[in-house]
């Protein structure tokens, strides 16, 4: 009897789950899953053209697991967001390179895949990891739901993208420092990979690199020669961090950073600039100086760049 009961009860529980699949009314008809093969969007096509075929460079910003951390609660970028750090890299970072050495450049040494999450990756310290280079072939961005803290979109309609938009840049060293500076952060672990920064570099300042990095506070660093505390890691985040400054800040922020060095701290800090600046054009063939002018001046002229334009020319 026990028996015929159970057997009745889970019959009536199937009978339950089927009706309930297959009431149409409670289904979302829009998939969450992406058909990785459906048809490209504009901005797909876009992509293409800028990315792709004329640099071999895979631009990713559909939540892609195997691209991401498993470790991590990440969340995806959105596709609007997507197609600001799109016109971002592209005129920010990649045209400037190609500007100062050339497109085989850029095709030769630049990442195959640019992967873009909407969310920054936390961890466990309480630090966020803005970006990571993986093999020379990879440069994950992180925080790209972010753009809009740093530009102000106005939609030509009031509401939304359909009918076009405009952007301004309302805080431009926020940009450098959030995104540009993550951008050629990796890029340089990335050239550092294939032909090594002078070891003299990593002499400068090798009795005071610690994993216990996040500990420093912004002046205990700088009296060591690092630009960041994150320079404090090894001597290879120590050449990033100090690659990246000389390309995203400007002199003011560099007079503001010495002067927080004191003397011995500046002196290690201008010493590292000069290497570096004689690495780039010795093993690279390209003056720091002259990337940093090219990069200053498209921010200059920024209202150049059509942010709502994917039109494939």
């Amino acid at each position: 009897m026990n028996i015929m009961k159970k057997i009745l009860l889970y019959i009536t529980v199937l009978a339950c789950g089927l009706a309930s699949c297959s009431n149409e009314d409670d289904l979302n008809p829009v998939s969450v899953i992406r058909d990785s093969v459906g048809a490209k969007t504009q901005f797909d096509e876009w992509i293409d053209h800028n990315f792709r075929i004329p640099f071999n460079i895979s631009f990713f910003y559909h939540f892609e697991d195997v691209e991401s951390s498993l470790d991590a609660d990440l969340v995806p970028a959105t596709e609007h967001q997507a197609k600001l750090v799109a016109k971002m890299v592209r005129f920010f970072w990649i045209d400037p390179y190609t500007e100062c050495t050339n497109m085989d450049f850029m095709r030769e040494h630049a990442p195959r895949v640019i992967h873009v999450v909407g969310s920054g990756n936390w961890n466990d310290n309480g630090t966020i990891t803005l970006g990571t280079a993986e093999g020379g072939q990879k440069i994950t961005l992180y925080c790209g739901n972010w753009m809009d803290r740093y530009l102000e979109v106005l939609y030509n309609n009031g509401v939304d993208e359909t009918d076009g938009f405009t952007v301004n840049v309302k805080d431009v060293q926020g940009l450098l420092d959030q995104y540009m500076h993550t951008i050629h952060h990796e890029f340089s672990h990335i050239i550092d990979q294939k032909r090594n920064h002078p070891k003299e570099f990593n002499l400068i300042s090798r009795d005071d690199y610690s994993a216990q990095w996040n500990t420093l506070s912004s002046k205990q660093a700088a009296l060591l020669g690092f630009t960041r505390n994150y320079g404090s890691k090894s001597a290879g985040e120590d050449f990033a961090e100090i690659y990246s400054a000389i390309l995203c800040w400007d002199e003011a922020k560099w007079e503001a950073k010495f002067a927080e060095a004191e003397e011995e701290g500046a002196a290690k800090m201008k010493k590292k600039i000069e290497l570096i600046k004689q690495y780039t054009r010795e093993s690279w063939g390209f003056d720091m100086d002259e990337l940093r002018a090219s990069i200053e001046r498209r921010f200059k002229d920024g209202e150049e760049l059509n942010w709502d334009n994917f039109d494939i020319e």
